[in-house]
């Protein structure tokens, strides 16, 4: 049995009015304090007897519900409500992402609406849930549990990028070694084709052979080299799990979007302190390659929840390629890159700007630097960065996915770093850099088919 506040207020009320009728003998006092402890009585025994008769008479099925989701996502399960019980019964929600509507059994019969919205993966799961009944006057309440099993698995958000990226690789990675060509056609060493020369186009480059089996002129074509205009940076920087989570997902469908251009790019990971890997520049296939191996060192544990999202067949696609990516030769790979950087990797900032140089070719696009960050720490690095690609007519564009300061341990600190955020946002755009929440655009293919998550209750 527990008070409610009216029952708190209730109890204090009475407490000084017997104090006052003890002290001052008076009879009125006396018979009003006498009448409120009637009235919490009566309560006290209504609500007991109903909580007691919830067992038998407060019926719910099914007795056990399971659901999938993906962190951040929202998914309903249903609960049937058959009760005998002439009085209210509020339902108590079984975690605190989790709403119940209606949240009142009333007499006859009903269904209950679970929403779950979770913000971080795990695998959750209760074994009753709690009914809580008043008294007719409000005063007084029970709780009872309910045998009502509940498990919910919530997938991380990077679940869905990360099967992505790998079924990419196992569908276009040639065997996930070496460099695959860019699809892009431009300034280049590596043969594509040969195509008849267009009127009024410059004649150079020409295919001697083609044009003399075909009788017209042709010209050779090329796939574009590895110095490519794209980078990708990631800060790995997160003030919490949520933040990290949004990340690493915009991170990695990000580079995935990249690849599936044809172009080639760059990649940076670091901490704000150090490059933890770099890439000056990387065909579209070893980029992906990087960034999901980065990835999958923080998600190895939740690998298996993962391929649970898959049809079986496309489950050994993606298995075969993270085992891979786990293999020695890969390592070796990443190992050689990173020590041939080894003097620069203490100053992330300086080699994003090594990567930002002008373009070789003169025609050719200027670099695009697309950096997802948190914008967590100093941003003075950020703005010096911004104003030095700009000069170079390169341009900067910030993916930031999160909300920093919901994870904020006070609501001052959380205060402080909102205005903090809404200041270098202010100075971003004077500076003509573009925020947005949302990762560099991906083509839309069958893997989204693949990777539909089918939820079982």
């Amino acid at each position: 049995m527990e008070l409610t506040s009216r029952g708190w207020r209730a109890l204090i009320f009475l407490s000084a009015l017997t104090v006052f009728s003890l002290a001052f003998r008076d009879v009125t006092s006396t018979l009003i304090a006498a009448f409120t402890s009637t009235l919490l009585l009566y309560d006290f025994s209504i609500a007991r007897f109903n909580a007691g008769k919830i067992g038998g008479l407060v019926r719910l099925t099914p007795r056990y519900v399971e659901l999938k989701v993906k962190a951040g996502g929202v998914e309903e399960g249903g609960l049937k409500v058959e009760s005998k019980l002439k009085a209210s019964i509020r339902v108590e929600p079984p975690f605190k992402w989790c709403q119940v509507k209606p949240d009142l059994i009333r007499f006859g019969e009903g269904r209950l609406r679970l929403i779950f919205n979770p913000p971080l993966a795990g695998d959750y799961s209760r074994e009753m849930l709690n009914l809580r009944v008043e008294g007719p006057l409000g005063i007084t309440a029970f709780t009872i549990p309910v045998k009502v099993g509940l498990r919910v698995k919530v997938y991380p958000r990077l679940s869905t990028a990360v099967l992505r990226a790998a079924l990419y690789l196992a569908r276009h990675g040639r065997g996930l070694t070496g460099e695959a060509p860019s699809t892009q056609i431009g300034k280049g060493l590596e043969y594509a084709g040969s195509r008849e020369k267009a009127p009024g186009e410059e004649a150079y480059r020409l295919d001697w052979k083609a044009t003399a089996r075909f009788g017209k002129l042709m010209l050779k074509e090329f796939h574009m080299d590895a110095g490519g205009t794209l980078h990708l940076v990631y800060d790995v920087r997160a003030p919490g799990p949520v933040s990290r989570d949004l990340l690493s997902t915009a991170f990695l469908n990000t580079a995935l979007g990249m690849a599936q251009t044809g172009l080639p790019f760059g990649l940076t990971i670091h901490d704000g302190y150090q490059a933890l890997k770099h890439l000056k520049s990387a065909s579209p296939i070893e980029g992906l390659k990087a960034a999901l191996t980065h990835v999958l060192q923080m998600a190895q544990a939740q690998l298996e929840l993962m391929y649970e999202l898959l049809d079986p067949w496309v489950r050994v696609e993606v298995q075969s390629v993270l085992r891979r990516l786990k293999d020695e030769e890969l390592k070796h790979l990443l190992k050689l890159r990173l020590e041939a950087l080894e003097r620069g990797l203490h100053e992330p900032y300086k080699l994003i700007l090594e990567a930002a140089e002008a373009p070789k070719y003169k025609g050719e696009t200027p670099i695009r630097v697309f950096m997802v960050s948190a914008l967590t720490g100093n941003p003075a690095p950020i703005l010096d960065l911004a104003a030095t690609i700009k000069a170079k007519g390169g341009s900067l564009e910030l993916i930031q996915p999160c909300q920093p300061w919901l994870e904020a341990p006070t609501l001052e600190e959380a205060y402080k770093q909102q205005i903090g955020y809404r200041r270098l946002m202010e100075a971003l755009k004077r500076r003509g850099v573009s925020v947005s929440e949302q990762p560099f655009r991906f083509k839309e293919t069958s893997l989204s088919k693949d990777l539909t998550m089918k939820p079982h209750r």
